[in-house]
């Protein structure tokens, strides 16, 4: 079954749990929940497990879409679109492999992109796959890439450049303040010369295949002090603060303890009957830049045109629910307050030329 979030994972695999109780004891812990976060030991093991067919379920988030042989698989479950055509057919192979016959369902959710499709199938099973875009500028991208690459050779500001961007320097410079590059002392370009001296004895083993961050919070179980889970800094307070219920493996923790100065949520096993939600909103600020301007035109056909410029996006957190399993109705409300989370990205203006609009309906 493939989740758009790591959260409706745990929740498939906890009411999965409840249903087989009644109807087949003898399944309950033949399905878990496969998703980013989880640290490698488990992954592997769930990855063998599956591979064996051991396993006769999974709750996944896309991080089982692409790159792990699981095995046969008789059916995939899609719940809601997962955001790309590409996405959603590269869950649906994999079922089927070794020339097998299978199944995949979709079941759509509420949102505007799902129900299109529901009212438009031709669209879903017409439509083209979109093309791959990677932004190889993207300075969190970039900025672990120039760190590999200083480690195998020097980088040379004067004539790496034409291989890295106009944003090389900068980079070098974030790069030099955490530690990571030196100049070199010796040379005939020894002022634009950089040598990686970074903690790692291998930087390139430290990069994430699944995240492009690198600062992550801990989920440390109290009972034990087992490290249960790591969390993108982008995600961590959707998932853990204090009071909320935190599920891996459909298994219920209250956080307790939230340490933002080191970065580690500590909780205890719980047996509720609700989960918890955050409430957040999000403001994206468009930093410069004017919006498109569209000429006029002398033809009645619809024109759009659009741009795309710099923009910071900040997320606040002011409190979270109290949900019940069985009813999905809120039992209460809880105020919170956490640091805002802000990154820098790009964001697209479009504007539709309303006056061709009219013409064309009238």
């Amino acid at each position: 079954a493939f989740c758009k979030t790591r959260k409706l994972c745990e929740l498939v695999l906890s009411y999965t749990r409840e249903i087989l109780e009644v109807t087949g004891k003898e399944l309950v812990d033949s399905i878990c929940v496969y998703r980013a976060g989880y640290i490698a030991e488990d992954r592997r093991k769930i990855e063998a497990d599956l591979f064996e067919g051991k396993l006769c379920g999974v709750a996944a988030t896309n991080a089982l879409e692409l790159g792990i042989d699981v095995g046969h698989i008789d059916a995939t479950l899609h719940l809601g679109f997962p955001g790309s055509v590409a996405s959603l057919w590269q869950q649906a192979g994999r079922s089927g492999r070794r020339a097998k016959q299978s199944l995949a369902i979709y079941v759509a959710f509420e949102g505007p992109l799902d129900q299109y499709f529901m009212k438009s199938p031709d669209k879903l099973f017409g439509k083209p796959i979109e093309h791959c875009q990677v932004d190889s500028h993207n300075p969190k991208v970039l900025g672990q890439h120039i760190a590999c690459a200083a480690y195998e050779h020097p980088i040379c500001l004067q004539y790496d450049e034409n291989h890295f961007g106009s944003t090389l320097d900068s980079i070098v410079t974030t790069l030099k303040d955490k530690g990571f590059l030196v100049n070199n002392p010796s040379g005939p370009f020894s002022s634009t010369m950089w040598n990686y001296i970074g903690p790692e004895k291998n930087p390139s083993q430290t990069v994430s295949i699944r995240a492009i961050e690198h600062d992550k919070y801990k989920v440390i179980d109290k009972l034990n002090n087992r490290l249960l889970e790591e969390i993108e800094e982008s995600k961590a307070f959707f998932q853990v603060y204090e009071g909320a219920i935190y599920m891996h493996q459909g298994v219920n923790y209250l956080v307790e303890e939230f340490d933002l100065s080191s970065r580690t949520a500590f909780c205890r096993k719980v047996d509720v009957k609700y989960y918890t939600k955050t409430r957040d909103y999000t403001d994206i600020n468009v930093l410069g830049g004017d919006f498109a301007y569209l000429p006029a035109c002398k033809t009645n056909h619809l024109k759009t045109t659009a741009q795309a410029n710099s923009c910071k996006v900040s997320t606040k957190w002011f409190g979270f629910h109290r949900i019940c399993k069985s009813s999905s109705k809120i039992l209460d409300t809880v105020e919170l307050r956490l640091p805002p989370y802000s990154y820098d990205s790009e964001v697209c203006d479009s504007i539709i030329n309303l006056s061709n609009i009219m013409m064309h309906f009238s």
